[in-house]
């Protein structure tokens, strides 16, 4: 699947065709020697797309040829629509490594809390296995960025003290822009997972539209893959870190922040989040009550155009960009913009 996707890509990309690429067997010997840390697991750990799945029962349940011959033909057209989402982030984050000045791209998202609580040991026995055990969260970003290694990666760990909402990943966000306000550049691209509790709601578009009215950013784009569609290179650095969890004792919270640090061939930055500020209260004075439609939509953009912060969004990245709502120049509050 793997050689093929690539090959697929070279001849897309690179008008590289296909009989001028290394064999299989070649991939694979390389595969083997330089990446033998990485695994390709026979089960998925990630929830399977509802369209995807309609797909594959009604094409089990097709009784003629053709009939299946269909339903794989609209299956592997939600399949090229899947992809073409994803290179909108496989470019950005590209881009961002090349021009640092012009965009900066960040993924952020949440690593499975079934593998972080503690005490985590290698070995367990009876006596072990029936310790109480206290539940961590692990939320990571990448910025793509023109380091050695191409990224800077900071982890937050928190206690489930707080709620994980879209006020954590708001402030989440704003504390990777602090601590990188260095590097910030004209226009900010955020890759989040596609979930309306923490990130796909009229709070996070809020925030968008206030990092560019007091010109942060010139343009901030939110961009979302697909529903059961949405593992990354972040998901990558999230089993490197569980991997390394396996191989190692860990105790306490220090114990946990040392092996994140030292799990991934990138230095991971690890903080301990100790406080949330309540960005949510500070931003709904100033937001529409009716604001509804955000769920459906893959991609918003903002940016200033006339004297005032407007958004714009499309379905899809083929889709053309719909203008539909605008913001008040005064108060970053959204209203629909007139009919007529």
């Amino acid at each position: 699947m793997f050689y093929q996707r690539m090959c697929k890509e070279f001849e897309e990309d690179y008008n590289i065709k296909p009989e001028d690429n290394i064999s299989y067997e070649y991939f694979t010997t390389i595969w083997a020697e330089h990446l033998p840390e990485f695994k390709i697991p026979k089960t998925s750990e990630f929830v399977e797309c509802s369209i995807c799945a309609q797909l594959k029962e009604d094409r089990n349940r097709a009784k003629t040829k053709q009939e299946k011959e269909i339903i794989s033909e609209l299956l592997k057209k939600h399949f090229v629509q899947v992809e073409t989402e994803r290179k909108v982030y496989h470019a950005t984050r590209e881009q961002a490594r090349f021009e640092p000045d012009e965009i900066m791209c960040i993924i952020q998202d949440g690593m499975d809390q079934k593998k972080t609580a503690i005490p985590r040991l290698v070995n367990e026995d009876k006596m072990t296995s029936l310790l109480a055990r206290i539940r961590l969260h692990i939320t990571g970003n990448i910025i793509h960025t023109n380091v050695p290694g191409g990224k800077i990666i900071p982890a937050y760990v928190d206690l489930l003290n707080y709620p994980h909402d879209s006020n954590l990943s708001m402030h989440l966000l704003l504390q990777t822009l602090f601590d990188n306000r260095a590097r910030l550049s004209r226009c900010l691209f955020t890759q989040l997972d596609n979930c309306y509790r923490e990130n796909k709601n009229r709070y996070m578009l809020s925030l968008a539209h206030v990092l560019v009215q007091y010109k942060v950013f010139d343009m901030v784009d939110l961009h979302f893959l697909p529903v059961g569609h949405t593992h990354e290179d972040i998901d990558q650095l999230f089993s490197c870190i569980s991997r390394h969890l396996k191989k190692t004792n860990i105790y306490t919270m220090d114990d946990m922040e040392r092996a994140v640090m030292n799990s991934y061939n990138v230095p991971v930055f690890v903080k301990h989040v100790e406080g949330v500020f309540d960005i949510k209260k500070w931003l709904l004075p100033h937001m529409v009550k009716n604001f509804k439609g955000q769920s459906k939509p893959l991609h918003f953009q903002f940016k200033e155009f006339d004297g005032k912060v407007r958004m714009r969004y499309r379905h899809r990245s083929t889709s053309n960009w719909r203008p539909v709502l605008q913001f008040k120049d005064d108060d970053f509050t959204p209203i629909e913009e007139s009919k007529g």
